[in-house]
């Protein structure tokens, strides 16, 4: 009971709403029952996927949450190592990039944060980026009322 309780103290300190992103169903408690692990990630871009909204890194399925959830759309930050927003056709394989999601019992990873980063970065050097020392607030858009 304690593990679960945790884990859903620490879903909602990292925004994370929904295991079944994309599907549109699920809820905090099913996330929470389901166990399901957070993944992080600094590997090379191993093929992308754009028509589906995915990358292969990691020797991972990466792919893109955009879900609207009681009036709030979430979608995957995608950014440049200096945070700055960056469109998914800019990712390119072969480039380094910084993955943070959840995995999912199938093995993908959804993804609440892919941030494109300069290639061979030591441990410190990595951990100097704010984004990986500490997770940003994800900002949902808020949509407008019918």
């Amino acid at each position: 009971m304690i593990r679960k309780s945790m884990l859903v103290t620490m879903i909602v300190l990292l925004g994370f709403l929904s295991p079944a992103w994309g599907a549109g169903s699920g809820s905090l408690q099913q996330m929470a029952a389901k166990n399901v692990d957070f993944f992080t990630a600094y590997c090379p871009v191993m093929a992308l996927r754009l028509q589906k909204q995915q990358m292969i890194a990691g020797e991972k399925v990466i792919k893109l949450v955009d879900q609207v959830e009681g009036g709030l759309r979430l979608r995957t930050m995608l950014r440049d190592s200096a945070g700055n927003t960056v469109a998914f056709s800019r990712f390119r394989k072969g480039q380094t990039v910084f993955i943070r999601g959840l995995l999912q019992t199938d093995g993908t990873i959804l993804a609440r944060g892919i941030y494109l980063m300069p290639a061979h970065l030591s441990p410190t050097a990595l951990n100097s980026y704010s984004f990986v020392r500490h997770v940003p607030d994800w900002r949902p858009d808020v949509l407008p009322k019918k």
